[in-house]
């Protein structure tokens, strides 16, 4: 259980990272999409051509809306990066506050929803995550 734990914060830490790094690099946003897509699919390539799974059981419906849906926030997100300047007062690391935060209330969000589960600890936590990107923002 540990380890699903340690991988997922470290993936976190990875996001948080690479638009921070990658903003450096001085290339245009949309350069940046690419370079994005095929480092990652250059890494996953190896591990999904040693375990491709059963590709006829696939729904391949739900494979193109998810990547309608992530395609859609990476151009967003880059868009977004591309438009603070020096000076304004949302910085790329409040950006990425807020992008994450917003990440991590969507599948919350789902789940509430679909569960029916509207107890007051999941309406704290919704509000301590806008709390969040309100106090970590704050300059």
């Amino acid at each position: 259980m540990y380890t699903i734990q340690i991988k997922g914060a470290a993936a976190g830490v990875c996001f948080g990272i690479w638009p921070l790094i990658m903003n450096k690099s001085g290339l245009n946003g949309y350069m940046t999409i690419m370079v994005f897509v095929v480092f990652s699919g250059l890494m996953a390539l190896p591990f999904a051509l040693y375990n491709p799974g059963d590709l006829a059981q696939v729904n391949w419906r739900m494979v193109v809306w998810a990547g309608l849906f992530s395609g859609i926030g990476v151009m967003l997100y880059n868009s977004a990066i591309m438009s603070i300047v020096p000076g304004m007062k949302l910085t790329v690391s409040g950006l990425i506050v807020l992008q994450l935060v917003a990440q991590a209330v969507a599948p919350a969000l789902y789940e509430t929803i679909t569960q029916g589960d509207f107890s007051p600890r999941r309406l704290l936590g919704f509000v301590c995550a806008s709390l969040a990107v309100v106090l970590l923002n704050k300059s």
